[in-house]
């Protein structure tokens, strides 16, 4: 059985609204200019610089990388082969992926001198294997692991592309983690691995139905 049918739009330079794009304008009106502008209209001589800039990262958001990258590995093998990983095995291979991310990637922390000390290293693999571990113990699996084989091939795990939908016919992006039925319902899912920030989150909720209603055709009455 084919996963869920998803509705695609072809590339254009047209800007569409995003929840990180919104929070980087709120923010800081010349790194909204860098970040979504700087690519086609810097000087020549500046856009090396930026290139590099831009792609920088930093730890906090390579700890969610790991968290996440982990929970849709453990997801595709439940998926596929119909078994999990054992929590711990899960919680040792996200801290694992965690560490090839902070050594291999360029990190802000890194360009400016921030060293990153062992106790902040082991607090932060506290974190990943605090965030497996709630997972193993969300409800969430347990609707997963009860869904029937044929549903499981119908799961979106990380789906492709960057969440392209439109908006009363204007372009904007949401991306879930994860798209599934259970009993008659579908769900969306993001995975949080920082502390909770209800307004945010209710605002990428309400995106996410936005996104299921153009790109899966998905009502709100049915999410």
């Amino acid at each position: 059985m084919p996963p869920m049918e998803q509705k695609r739009y072809p590339f254009s330079w047209e800007p569409g609204w995003s929840y990180s794009r919104m929070n980087t304008l709120r923010v800081c009106l010349r790194l909204y200019w860098y970040e979504y502008y700087a690519k086609r209209f810097a000087p020549a001589g500046e856009s090396k610089k930026i290139l590099e800039l831009k792609n920088l990262s930093k730890i906090p958001f390579e700890l969610g990388n790991s968290v996440h990258g982990t929970i849709a590995e453990m997801l595709e093998d439940l998926q596929i082969n119909d078994c999990i990983l054992d929590e711990e095995i899960a919680k040792q291979m996200a801290v694992q992926k965690f560490e090839i991310l902070v050594t291999s990637k360029p990190l802000i922390e890194k360009r400016l001198g921030i060293p990153f000390a062992p106790e902040d290293r082991e607090k932060a693999h506290e974190q990943i294997r605090t965030s497996i571990g709630t997972f193993y113990g969300s409800r969430w699996l347990s609707m997963l692991q009860d869904s029937e084989p044929e549903a499981r091939r119908k799961w979106l795990i990380d789906p492709p592309g960057f969440g392209e939908f439109r908006l009363d016919g204007k372009k904007a992006y949401a991306k879930p983690d994860l798209v599934f039925s259970h009993d008659g319902r579908n769900y969306l899912v993001e995975w949080k691995s920082g502390k909770p920030h209800r307004e945010q989150n209710l605002t990428q909720v309400q995106a996410y139905m936005f996104y299921a209603k153009d790109i899966m055709e998905i009502g709100r009455a049915h999410v």
